[in-house]
């Protein structure tokens, strides 16, 4: 894969910069749509390539760019489980390599950590076009950087159960990200700062084409 595998590894590293050229390479390879459908222009690939093109990412290429990409491959498999049903979805799917379209996971929560199953400070409410989405995250890979962002919250009709989540899909322009925030020891390119989104208190709000809810997985 043409990813300059050493020089551009270690200007990531060395200068906390976000691998956004490595990526414009995979999309050069139609590896943004790995495992979307064929019909809708994808790879149609299962999710044993997907193990393997990470591997190979992260052993010969940069291991920032595999982080970023496999949450990539995990927010598309989201957007996939809800896809058939609605065009939105489908469009943006479609779009991935053309666009350089970079999608992400948006779970943890400040209160809990990486107890992405119990989202304390984040929550949806109906409103009168669709959703308000509040969500707050300690960490989001690509924070800042990705176009797309699926982000899960307690449901509109949440009553404690924290078996009864939501997921949601939000646009790059609708996130407040905090990159600045990041640093590690490795894997430094993957920008991994906080993010929020929401009303009130400096989020955004989910507005028309974003409104689309379905239930995780």
């Amino acid at each position: 894969m043409c990813i300059s595998p050493a020089p551009q590894c270690d200007r990531i590293r060395s200068r906390l910069i976000y691998p956004r050229r490595n990526f414009e390479a995979l999309a050069s390879l139609g590896l943004l749509g790995l495992f979307v459908p064929k019909e809708w222009g994808g790879l149609g690939e299962n999710h044993v390539c997907a193990a393997m093109v990470v591997e190979t990412i992260a052993r010969y290429g940069c291991p920032s760019t595999a982080m970023c990409y496999t949450m990539h491959l995990g927010a598309t498999a989201a957007a996939l489980f809800r896809a058939h049903e609605s065009p939105e979805l489908q469009q943006l799917l479609k779009r991935l390599d053309q666009d350089v379209s970079i999608g992400t996971l948006s779970y943890s929560d400040p209160e809990t950590g990486s107890h992405f199953w119990y989202p304390i400070s984040s929550k949806a409410e109906r409103s009168a076009d669709g959703w308000q989405v509040s969500k707050k995250a300690s960490w989001t890979t690509s924070a800042g950087f990705a176009d797309w962002y699926i982000v899960q919250t307690t449901s509109p009709e949440f009553d404690g159960n924290y078996s009864d989540l939501s997921c949601f899909l939000i646009y790059g322009d609708e996130v407040q990200a905090e990159p600045q925030q990041w640093d590690a020891l490795g894997l430094r390119g993957n920008q991994s700062g906080t993010a929020a989104g929401g009303w009130g208190d400096g989020a955004a709000r989910s507005h028309g084409r974003t409104q689309r809810r379905w239930h995780c997985l």
